[in-house]
């Protein structure tokens, strides 16, 4: 158990307690963004174009 309070540390490095809830949101929102179009399971020569139409 030590071994894994001592990762979790390593990782969130010296992040006070507010930025890392922020971390976490941001993080969480851009894997719901990515995970949509990963869901969609579309080709590779079409992926770029349609991302980038949904974010403008």
């Amino acid at each position: 158990m030590d071994e894994i309070r001592k990762a979790s540390k390593v990782v969130v490095g010296n992040l006070t307690h507010s930025e890392q809830m922020l971390l976490i949101a941001i993080l969480s929102k851009l894997d719901e963004f990515h995970d949509s179009f990963y869901r969609m399971n579309l080709k590779n020569d079409n992926l770029l174009d349609i991302v980038y139409r949904k974010l403008n």
